[in-house]
């Protein structure tokens, strides 16, 4: 192999690396070679770099892809329509399933080849045509039972997650959703920006200021979040427009797991404001609040805070923190509490109107990490999905808006070690009928044996308000 083809290999499997989530093309870094090194240009044969022509390959296909996106936004609308006339797409007759791969095609989504040739041949029987097309889809959407395919999923599989979707194009998927589904009982309406409304770009440096201030961070702290702005107006205000611009950190590795967010609103002149018809209040004011309630600061809430701290967060995202941080909890603040609640005096964890429910929650079990001997992470996740399907009669869609996940690694019995998950909504909003949908409105509870993987407790609950009912709360944790 020569040095060109080396180049054009080692160029393929950094394209490869850095952009699976992209349309596959294996032949895109030898169409950039090729275009550097056409007549006419020998000098740069030579001098062409493999990483030039990495960013080159990325450029174009990063291109590629926002071309499909851009594309399929144009047939979503007609392919929900079939779905609306067909029922779910298991049950669609060939002909528009392959008005479905059509689209896709075009789209520039999916590629033509052998399979897609076989699936439009008159020559091919009916039945072969079915499991082409659907094993397209469950190859495009990762799903793997037909069953789960729906224009919705193909739409995330293309587009990606909503949060990292333009501003327009969440006003596009809410007026294609609601076209559908109805009004989704949100409480803001998303409206595309106009010149007299301050700038997205301004909204959310307006936005970060105000939670470095209010907080006091570095201008650092936020430099690792997803920011996400959305311009709305709401029924009971609906020519005043306001961005609601919210700093979203994930788990690192993981593009659902949201540990954390802030939000704040921005009003249409660069205005920091509450907004009473979404419930949010700035963050200054927010802290003044705290204080108003008499927020104690003792030297067990100063260590509380001090472990917080340490990853931007509180106790209500107990169950985001790392296993080490709730081990080290269990080790120095939960004996302290234990022993104050057997006194019965209550007294020092008063923090704000009444008992802190959130760090006697938090006190009750011990916390530690796995060891050797104990099921990884990822394996018990997985049978604690399955466990939620199988004794719930949720599909894997369903599942999958469950995307905030609380994890424990239970030792308060040390011979038989738990893996504990609670699975929570990521967004009301995604369910079918959005806010209106019971289901949106259900969180799940699943315990898992480290050691044999066996299923403990699978239980199902409705949202309360949080700290109000001690039992409750105990559910979470």
């Amino acid at each position: 192999m020569d040095n060109y083809e080396k180049n054009a290999h080692l160029v393929e499997e950094a394209v490869e690396q850095k952009c699976a989530f992209l349309q596959p093309d294996p032949f895109l870094a030898q169409r950039v070679l090729n275009a550097a090194n056409e007549k006419g240009e020998v000098k740069m044969k030579r001098k062409i770099s493999v990483g030039l022509a990495v960013i080159l390959a990325l450029m174009l296909m990063s291109v590629t892809a926002l071309a499909a996106a851009l594309l399929w936004q144009q047939q979503v609308v007609p392919m929900k329509e079939i779905e609306q006339t067909e029922g779910d797409y298991a049950g669609w007759p060939i002909s528009q399933k392959q008005v479905l791969i059509r689209a896709l095609i075009d789209s520039g989504v999916i590629t033509a080849g052998n399979e897609t040739d076989r699936l439009f041949d008159e020559a091919t029987n009916e039945a072969e045509k079915h499991t082409i097309a659907d094993q397209i889809l469950l190859t495009l959407t990762g799903q793997t039972d037909v069953k789960e395919i729906s224009v919705d999923i193909i739409t995330y599989a293309v587009m990606g997650p909503t949060d990292t979707w333009t501003a327009e194009q969440r006003v596009w998927w809410q007026d294609v959703t609601q076209q559908f589904y109805g009004d989704d009982g949100a409480p803001d309406v998303l409206i595309n920006a106009s010149p007299e409304v301050i700038s997205e770009a301004d909204a959310i440096r307006i936005a970060k200021d105000a939670l470095v201030t209010a907080y006091g961070w570095s201008q650092s702290t936020l430099d690792n979040a997803l920011v996400v702005a959305d311009l709305y107006v709401t029924e009971q205000r609906p020519d005043y427009k306001r961005w609601n611009v919210q700093f979203k950190f994930y788990r690192e590795g993981s593009d659902n797991y949201l540990e954390r967010v802030y939000v704040v609103i921005v009003d249409e002149n660069g205005q920091v404001v509450d907004d009473p018809d979404m419930g949010i209040i700035r963050p200054q004011a927010s802290l003044e609040a705290e204080t108003q309630l008499g927020r104690t600061n003792s030297a067990l809430y100063q260590t509380i805070y001090a472990m917080a701290g340490r990853i931007n967060s509180d106790l209500a995202s107990f169950g985001v923190w790392p296993l080490e941080l709730q081990s080290e909890y269990s080790e120095i603040v939960a004996p302290q509490v234990r022993a104050i609640v057997e006194s019965g005096d209550l007294t020092p964890l008063i923090n704000g109107e009444g008992p802190d429910l959130f760090v006697i929650a938090a006190s009750k079990y011990t916390y530690g990490v796995p060891s050797d001997a104990d099921m990884e992470q990822a394996p018990a996740l997985a049978i604690a999905k399955n466990a939620m399907m199988e004794k719930f009669g949720l599909e894997s869609s369903i599942v999958d808006l469950y995307g905030n996940i609380s994890v424990y690694f239970d030792i308060t019995d040390p011979s038989a070690p738990l893996w504990k998950f609670v699975f929570s909504p990521s967004s009301r909003r995604a369910f079918p009928g959005g806010y209106d949908n019971p289901q949106s409105q259900l969180l799940y509870k699943v315990e898992i044996n480290a050691q044999t993987g066996t299923v403990e407790c699978a239980e199902e609950f409705e949202f309360q308000i949080l700290g109000n009912d001690l039992d409750y709360m105990l559910r979470l944790y």
